[in-house]
């Protein structure tokens, strides 16, 4: 076919194919592109190749004008710190932390190795990023020189038609068929509306997964796990003393509780966020004669002492006493209605409420719990929560009992050992006497075995339950029976060990939740690179951490991992 024999059309549709050009701008680059053809057709013969062009330190680039929309929302577009750019007729995608993880990628950047980008099956909600006074007008970008690998392929962008560019140092990449359909899997395509970049036909939560910010943090002089944020600070422990931190700056801490304040004190620092507040409390003395000190961290970020920890249900006050003495009545749960003056005890006065008590036939372990973050309910003048005879610590474990706030009567609800419950649509959610997931009429009747296998810990998480299997340590959904991070272990620490015989005592503290967002944590290994996945309500994979992590703070849609 002779050049001037090319069907127009057809050109076009290849253009499309070609990259995004902005609207008006096909039309102007048909007639230049018929001239250049015939120039070359006149003088193929005389002229030589031309050379590839130089390698640029600087381009000049505009903010996109064209109308964007991704996964259907409307983009602010001059509104953004980070715009969609253009560069020679092309539309640049900023490679952000959260403009990927909303498009189904996910990024890993290495002083050395570069950036890495790869299509994953992450998914994250929407972030603005908002910046006042972006301008339309012509501005400078660079072209990238660090390395930067796409699913493993190695980009050499002194060869790109259109390379890659650094912007507001943020990596830029072209809006080319190659990168966006073949490599990213995004459907993109350009109508009268605009712009539309879609990925919700291959997943169709992608949308709707709330925005999260995470950060890694390093807290000087932290010692151990313990660590709470509030109101725009860190609270921690340096093994002595409770320090705090502006989150904004943390390297510059400063002590807030010394260690004579606090007395007989173990380094453990604990948070509970209830209603608009959040509360640190510190186990004081032993475990089973010991006590908690309470304190409310103020707007500022100073701390006031509290007496006792008051949790508000429904209309109910709820205190549990968290002191445990052998030998004397416990009557460590009192409530106040609203035809109550004062607290009053219920339940069994030989009870311990609340506490976690737990006993294999060699150790007995007792976790104390304050009423905020023990598993409490209430429904229809009950309350559910764990409870202990004290006459049976030496030979029984915490059993989940409900508690008539009226009557006061005590009803211990299973026989089997319980840790933890949840309670969700009329159903009971525990562990029976083999450890197998199960659950329970909110009277303890009709109690159905949910799973054949044992399980060592679960959670009740959006409409499923997540566990760890005890066959492989591997954690699993409920609903389908997939595991979440095949092949990998769920993170567990040991807790005890029996001086007398050796044996360890495995905590799995490898879930964490907070609102929108399960954070399932992992033991990295040879087959399993990722240390953290985070999961929301929907079952999306929002964000997968590979480095080792000590702990996890979440405030909110922020995520502060501690290293």
């Amino acid at each position: 076919m002779r050049i001037g024999e090319i069907n127009q059309q057809n050109y076009k549709s290849r253009l499309y194919l070609l990259g995004i050009k902005e609207n008006g701008v096909i039309e102007a680059l048909w007639k230049k592109i018929l001239a250049l053809l015939a120039f070359f057709a006149a003088f193929a013969l005389l002229a030589a190749v031309p050379a590839p062009p130089a390698y640029a330190a600087s381009v000049s680039v505009t903010v996109a004008q064209v109308p964007v929309f991704l996964n259907g929302v409307a983009v602010d577009n001059e509104g953004r710190e980070y715009p969609l750019i253009t560069y020679k007729d092309i539309v640049y995608f900023p490679m952000t932390w959260h403009d990927c993880r909303f498009l189904g990628l996910e990024t890993e950047w290495d002083a050395a190795a570069g950036l890495k980008i790869k299509k994953s099956n992450v998914t994250g909600g929407y972030y603005a990023g908002s910046l006042p006074g972006v301008s339309a007008n012509r501005q400078t970008a660079l072209i990238t020189a660090f390395p930067v690998s796409v699913n493993g392929k190695t980009i050499d962008n002194g060869q790109e038609e259109y390379p890659l560019l650094l912007f507001r140092n943020v990596t830029y990449f072209p809006l080319t068929w190659r990168f966006a359909a073949d490599e990213f899997g995004w459907n993109y395509f350009y109508d009268r509306s605009g712009l539309h970049i879609d990925t919700t036909k291959k997943d169709p939560q992608a949308a709707y997964a709330p925005a999260v910010n995470i950060s890694e943090v390093t807290l000087p002089g932290r010692v151990g796990l313990s660590a709470v944020t509030a109101n725009g600070f860190f609270f921690y422990a340096d093994g002595k003393n409770v320090l705090r931190a502006p989150v904004s700056n943390p390297s510059n801490p400063v002590i807030v509780l010394r260690e004579a304040e606090i007395g007989d004190w173990h380094g453990t620092l604990k948070g509970h966020k209830f209603e608009d507040k959040t509360f640190l409390y510190m186990p004081v003395g032993s475990p089973t004669m010991g006590t908690d000190l309470l304190y409310c961290v103020e707007d500022d970020g100073s701390l006031t002492r509290v007496d006792q920890f008051v949790t508000e249900i429904d209309g109910i006050s709820v205190r549990i006493g968290a002191s445990i003495v052998a030998g004397a009545p416990l009557d460590n749960l009192t409530v106040k209605t609203v035809d109550d003056a004062e607290f009053r005890k219920i339940g069994d006065p030989n009870f311990c409420y609340g506490n976690v008590v737990s006993y294999d036939g060699n150790y007995l372990s007792i976790t104390r719990k304050q009423a905020y973050e023990a598993d409490l309910y209430y429904m229809g003048r009950y309350l559910y929560l764990l409870g202990a005879d004290r006459a049976e610590f030496s030979q029984s474990s915490s059993k989940i009992c409900r508690v008539n706030v009226d009557t006061g009567e005590n009803t211990v609800l299973n026989q089997a050992a319980a840790d933890k419950f949840y309670i969700r649509d009329g159903s009971i959610y525990f562990m029976n006497e083999k450890k197998q997931l199960s659950t329970m009429d909110l009277d303890g009747g009709s109690v159905k075995t949910l799973l054949d296998t044992s399980v060592k810990t679960f959670v009740l998480f959006g409409d499923d339950v997540y566990y760890v299997s005890s066959e492989d340590d591997g954690i699993f959904r409920f609903s389908d029976g997939v595991s979440v991070n095949p092949g990998a272990k769920a993170l567990h620490t040991m807790s005890a060990r029996d001086n007398l015989t050796g044996k360890e005592f495995i905590r799995y503290d490898c879930f964490a939740v907070e609102d929108q967002y399960l954070w399932c944590s992992f033991q990295l290994t040879d087959v399993n690179p990722y240390s953290a996945f985070l999961i929301s309500r929907e079952g999306n994979i929002v964000y997968q951490y590979g480095p080792e992590a000590d702990k996890l703070l979440i405030d909110g849609n922020n995520f502060y991992i501690l290293k």
